[in-house]
């Protein structure tokens, strides 16, 4: 994100095989806060939008001098309410995990969303994640579903809306992709029977057509996408009702 608030950059130490390499970003401008619908969003001219999520949150894949402007917060941003607007937050950790223990970013969305998300000021009034990337391979099925609906509890113990969007491709650039596809195709199976209408859809909006990150969305690594990618996650992000 771009606008006159603090960014903070940060580099984790863990490694691993599926570690990225990179930020994290906080980036944020004080905004009032609007009373949240826990049912359907509803734009409001005083509202706290939070795009929460990993690297490809940061904009990894993306040069960092244009990552505010094209990395896919961003670009959801400039289609909300324009390039100044103040009533969006980016919230990214590189490498960070849903749920996996001794994950590449050392806390979890599930230790982290509380500080940083729901606790945080200005208050959210919708947050949408994008999450679990890199748990796959080493998150069962039922941690991911277990994981996926505490955030979404949580957020609707406050009144605030968590919308869940579906695990984006890889293809065989990314070294893991094979041993990692039927397990994320899965999952966005049941994210999208769990939130039928209330989920957010990356993958289809990444997918070619054998379901792997469609290159002209790819970055180059087979996992990140490039600034055209992104823009079709943006436009997931606004097709939502956001």
């Amino acid at each position: 994100m771009l606008s006159a608030s603090a960014v903070l950059l940060t580099r984790p130490t863990a490694t691993g095989p599926g570690a990225r390499t990179g930020p994290s970003v906080t980036t944020a401008t004080p905004s009032p806060t609007a009373t949240p619908s826990p049912t359907a969003p509803s734009p409001s001219s005083a509202r706290m939008l939070y795009l929460v999520g990993d690297s490809i949150t940061v904009g990894l894949g993306i040069a960092p001098e244009l990552r505010p402007r094209d990395a896919w917060p961003a670009r959801a941003r400039n289609l909300i309410c324009g390039y100044g607007c103040t009533q969006t937050r980016a919230v990214g950790h590189t490498g960070q995990c849903l749920a996996k223990p001794r994950c590449y970013y050392p806390q979890t969305l599930l230790d982290t969303f509380g500080p940083e998300v729901l606790d945080a000021q200005p208050a959210p009034s919708e947050v949408v994640v994008e999450i679990g990337v890199n748990d796959l391979a080493h998150l069962s099925d039922a941690g991911y579903q277990a994981g996926y609906r505490e955030l979404v509890a949580r957020g609707a113990a406050r009144g605030i809306p968590v919308y869940v969007a579906t695990i984006p491709p890889t293809n065989t650039n990314w070294p893991w992709h094979s041993a990692i596809q039927a397990q994320r195709l899965r999952i966005n199976d049941w994210i999208r029977r769990q939130w039928p209408t209330t989920h957010v859809e990356f993958a289809r909006s990444l997918e070619g057509t054998d379901q792997a990150l469609d290159p002209r969305y790819d970055s180059g690594d087979g996992i990140h996408p490039n600034a055209f990618g992104a823009m079709r996650m943006a436009d997931a992000t606004v097709g939502l009702g956001l």
